[in-house]
């Protein structure tokens, strides 16, 4: 099952006005509806503070038990960018990652030579299935994706231009932010 985590307060978006959770966890909740491999958790929002990942992979074995095997799925975006975040060594002791292409991002060089600048230890490349085992038992796998130019950033901006969002998102969630008006009422771009 793919567990759908949305932030409630993002640490690297603290700069600028933020959809308020309950509305981003509502369309999290309209977007998987009727999807039975997805599920969502509202973690983040139940914390108080900033949303650090360390917590929140901390709190999903908490809640699941300790034999877990977590799988940790974010777009390249995010992982190359990943030595800014709280304890970034420490999420490849919580789970295993899964980095998913994103258009107009790639890998700064060599992935093992990224890998070691983190401080990690990458043992074994199996180049067929992509993945990296890393010491320690953790994984970073790269999955091959049809890849879609659909980035939130851009959707916000679509909205806020009035342009149609048709497509870019499920029709239970454009009915949601056509509905409220979020995004363009708010002065939220986030």
């Amino acid at each position: 099952k793919v567990y759908l985590v949305p932030a409630a307060v993002p640490p690297h978006k603290a700069n600028g006005p933020l959809a308020p959770f309950d509305r981003r966890w509502e369309m999290v909740q309209r977007a998987i509806n009727g999807a039975p491999r997805l599920d969502a958790l509202d973690l983040e929002g139940r914390r108080q503070g900033p949303s650090y990942s360390i917590e929140t992979l901390k709190a999903c074995h908490s809640l699941f038990g300790p034999a877990l095997e977590l799988y940790f799925i974010i777009g390249m975006d995010a992982f190359v960018e990943i030595q800014t975040w709280k304890s970034y060594r420490r999420l490849f002791e919580w789970a295993h990652f899964v980095i998913i292409p994103r258009e107009g991002r790639q890998m700064p060089g060599p992935i093992e030579g990224f890998l070691a600048g983190l401080g990690l230890e990458p043992q074994v490349l199996d180049r067929s299935s992509g993945a990296i085992q890393l010491a320690g038992g953790k994984t970073v796998r790269f999955l091959d994706t049809t890849r879609l130019d659909i980035a939130a950033s851009r959707i916000r901006s679509l909205v806020r231009q009035g342009k149609s969002i048709r497509y870019l998102v499920p029709e239970a969630v454009l009915e949601y932010i056509e509905t409220t008006k979020l995004y363009r009422d708010y002065g939220i771009s986030r």
